[in-house]
Protein backbone atom coordinates (compact mmCIF):
# COMPACT_ATOMS: atom_id res chain seq x y z
CA UNK A 1 0.00 0.00 0.00
CA UNK A 2 1.13 3.51 -0.75
CA UNK A 3 1.26 5.99 2.12
CA UNK A 4 -1.55 8.51 2.01
CA UNK A 5 -0.48 12.00 0.94
CA UNK A 6 -0.68 14.51 3.72
CA UNK A 7 -2.19 17.92 3.32
CA UNK A 8 0.14 19.24 6.03
CA UNK A 9 3.83 19.79 5.45
CA UNK A 10 6.10 19.03 8.35
CA UNK A 11 8.11 21.99 9.53
CA UNK A 12 11.35 21.94 11.47
CA UNK A 13 10.84 25.56 12.40
CA UNK A 14 8.39 25.01 15.26
CA UNK A 15 10.58 22.64 17.33
CA UNK A 16 13.70 24.69 16.61
CA UNK A 17 11.94 27.90 17.64
CA UNK A 18 10.76 26.25 20.86
CA UNK A 19 14.26 25.10 21.76
CA UNK A 20 15.72 28.51 20.88
CA UNK A 21 13.12 30.27 23.02
CA UNK A 22 13.83 28.00 25.99
CA UNK A 23 17.57 28.63 25.58
CA UNK A 24 17.02 32.38 25.16
CA UNK A 25 18.47 32.53 21.64
CA UNK A 26 17.51 34.67 18.66
CA UNK A 27 16.87 32.71 15.45
CA UNK A 28 15.47 33.40 12.01
CA UNK A 29 15.02 31.37 8.85
CA UNK A 30 16.11 33.21 5.69
CA UNK A 31 14.90 31.34 2.64
CA UNK A 32 18.42 31.36 1.18
CA UNK A 33 19.73 29.34 4.14
CA UNK A 34 17.00 26.68 4.36
CA UNK A 35 19.21 23.99 2.77
CA UNK A 36 22.50 25.29 4.16
CA UNK A 37 22.76 24.12 7.78
CA UNK A 38 26.34 25.35 8.36
CA UNK A 39 25.53 28.81 7.06
CA UNK A 40 22.36 28.89 9.17
CA UNK A 41 24.24 27.87 12.33
CA UNK A 42 26.85 30.56 11.64
CA UNK A 43 24.00 33.09 11.30
CA UNK A 44 22.51 31.99 14.63
CA UNK A 45 25.96 32.41 16.19
CA UNK A 46 26.21 35.96 14.76
CA UNK A 47 22.72 36.80 16.09
CA UNK A 48 23.80 35.59 19.55
CA UNK A 49 27.36 36.86 20.15
CA UNK A 50 27.16 35.93 23.84
CA UNK A 51 27.55 32.29 22.76
CA UNK A 52 31.17 33.00 21.84
CA UNK A 53 31.20 30.31 19.16
CA UNK A 54 33.64 29.93 16.29
CA UNK A 55 32.58 29.98 12.66
CA UNK A 56 31.88 26.53 11.19
CA UNK A 57 33.83 25.95 7.99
Amino acid sequence: MKPQPSSKKLSVKAPAEAVAKIAGLKVDYPKALIRKPKAWLNRVARLNPALGTKTIR
